[in-house]
């Protein structure tokens, strides 16, 4: 009987935290319509263990009790976390390993990602951010763009202190990063990946619309 009740919580919760996916993803659309074909792309399936969500390219994973108690907190982190892993797709950030390391290369996507949605100003994923905007100052001094690639090279010139590089790492997380590892079978990875370099190409053109209209 317990381990029945145990099922049906579990169960509501996955079934929940679908549905403010889906709304969420809904919201995203009506207030960004570059993103109107990168939205359908992500299937969502709940999986346990992830912090309070990732993505592998093609589908959004989330940890029920993890992504409502993050609801709780605010609509906002939700928003940010959907677009974030969004972004991460678009710029193909899961399909290139390479010989990296893991952690630096963890926290140059998300920073890459990060400055992006603090550039947008857009209240349904607005969350506080006054130490994130130092760090894109400070990267800025030698970057005229944050991508990825680059913030890894200045993140390995800079050597950052132990506890610094704690700070910088609390600051940007926001999703979870374990499934870009993830053993997948390499023609799917392929096709995934072509899939949002086009998206990206034509998301592109339809910022620079929305930038202006803004």
């Amino acid at each position: 009987m317990v381990i029945y009740k145990e099922q049906e919580l579990q169960l509501k919760q996955e079934m929940l935290g679908a549905r403010i996916l889906s709304q969420i993803r809904n919201e995203l659309y009506l207030h960004m319509r570059f993103l109107d074909l990168a939205l359908g792309c992500l299937s969502l399936r709940p999986e346990k263990g992830l912090h309070p969500a990732g993505t592998d390219g093609g589908t959004l994973f989330f940890a029920p009790e993890e992504l409502l108690r993050l609801y709780r907190t605010g609509r906002a982190y939700v928003a940010r976390l959907y677009l974030h892993s969004l972004l991460h797709c678009v710029f193909c950030h899961p399909f290139y390993r390479g010989e990296r390391e893991l952690d630096t290369r963890n926290l140059a996507c998300d920073i890459a990602v990060e400055s992006i949605l603090d550039s947008l100003s857009l209240k349904c994923i607005h969350t506080p951010g006054t130490f994130r905007q130092a760090v894109y100052a400070r990267l800025r001094e030698g970057l005229s763009v944050l991508t990825a690639g680059g913030i890894y090279r200045e993140l390995s010139r800079m050597s950052l202190k132990e506890t610094e590089l704690v700070r910088w790492k609390q600051a940007f997380y926001v999703d979870d990063h374990r499934l870009w590892d993830r053993e997948q079978p390499p023609a799917r990875m392929e096709q995934n990946r072509k899939q949002w370099e086009s998206l990206r190409e034509r998301m592109e053109m339809d910022m620079e619309s929305f930038s202006r209209e803004a």
